[in-house]
């Protein structure tokens, strides 16, 4: 199962490197003041916007260097792509790393709705490890439900039975973000490639019926350099299914020993091109949509529309 659209592979422009201000006068932030007639210290500068942001940290020093823009890297290469390695966009040599990092510096302050995948309760209910956002909603879903906002607390979120289905009947469609952070507590977002699926023979314990299965994760991996690179994650896990061969609702589904670990949780993402009250709201921001347009298309590139027909639900019912 692959994503229509492959995600290119970016960066997370740790702030405690100055983010895409890392670089001084050759940074994106720089080349970006310099192609809209801005000095660095401009108040409407998005050099100064950015070192100001990081200097809210007391002390700054103190910033970990998982924190950056994997957020707004992972909506951007999900919803753009690049033709070119370089050019000139009014009269200031770009690369596509740079193009990249604004794109990421952009989608990380426009905060799009983003969804979590998590296993709806025997009633339809949100499971009380996951938070639903301010609207307390979950869009309609059969098999799984998004949830608004990151999942806190210490318990995993992602289910095997959630992955399963997101990945073997919504990621053709859906674009999805997986965190796999080695160390609990950090965020590590990748842009999901797609994902592959070895299965065992079912077998049967106490009455009861187990599918184990092995699923191999690809994911946009990080450059700088602006070569698309991917890598893979392997992890197992065991689902309970019915006579038929379908997951159980809420079965004796769990997470086997694997090598690598499992994602800490999966979200998809309704960000697109900015509507109106969204650059309204982003008007006080140093980066313009539409001059970011104009720069993607000068790398013969352009956004990804979603796909409208695809709904964030999956059809069918598993039980």
């Amino acid at each position: 199962m692959k994503s229509h659209h492959v995600p290119w592979s970016g960066y997370h422009w740790p702030y405690a490197d100055g983010g895409i201000t890392d670089g001084g006068n050759d940074s994106p932030a720089a080349k970006y003041d310099r192609a809209v007639g801005r000095k660095p210290t401009d108040d409407n500068a998005i050099t100064r916007h950015v070192k100001n942001h990081i200097a809210k940290r007391n002390p700054p020093e103190t910033w970990q260097g998982w924190e950056g823009l994997c957020n707004g890297w992972s909506d951007a290469a999900m919803f753009t792509k690049l033709g070119k390695q370089q050019a000139t966009f009014r009269g200031v040599e770009f690369t596509s790393s740079d193009v990249k990092a604004l794109l990421a510096a952009y989608y990380e302050e426009l905060q799009a709705e983003r969804y979590h995948i998590c296993t709806k309760g025997p009633n339809g209910e949100c499971p009380a490890n996951c938070y639903r956002g301010a609207s307390g909603n979950c869009l309609p879903a059969n098999d799984v439900v998004h949830i608004t906002q990151y999942v806190g607390g210490k318990d995993r979120a992602l289910t095997p039975e959630a992955y399963h289905l997101a990945a073997t009947r919504m990621m053709p469609k859906r674009r999805f973000v997986a965190n796999l952070s080695p160390v609990k507590g950090q965020i590590w977002n990748y842009p999901v490639i797609g994902a592959s699926f070895q299965y065992e023979p079912v077998t049967q314990e106490s009455g009861r019926r187990f599918l184990k299965v092995v699923s191999t994760l690809e994911v946009a991996d990080a450059d700088t350099t602006g070569v698309d690179r991917s890598k893979k994650k392997t992890f197992g896990y065991r689902l309970e299914v019915n006579e038929r061969n379908q997951l159980v609702r809420g079965g004796d589904h769990k997470w086997l020993d694997s090598h690598d670990h499992p994602p800490a949780f999966l979200w998809t993402s309704e960000s697109n091109i900015p509507s109106g009250w969204e650059k309204q709201m982003m008007r006080e921001f140093p980066l313009d949509w539409d001059v970011l347009l104009e720069l993607v298309m000068a790398f013969d590139g352009n956004y990804v529309l979603r796909d409208l027909d695809a709904p964030p639900g999956v059809a069918g019912d598993a039980n």
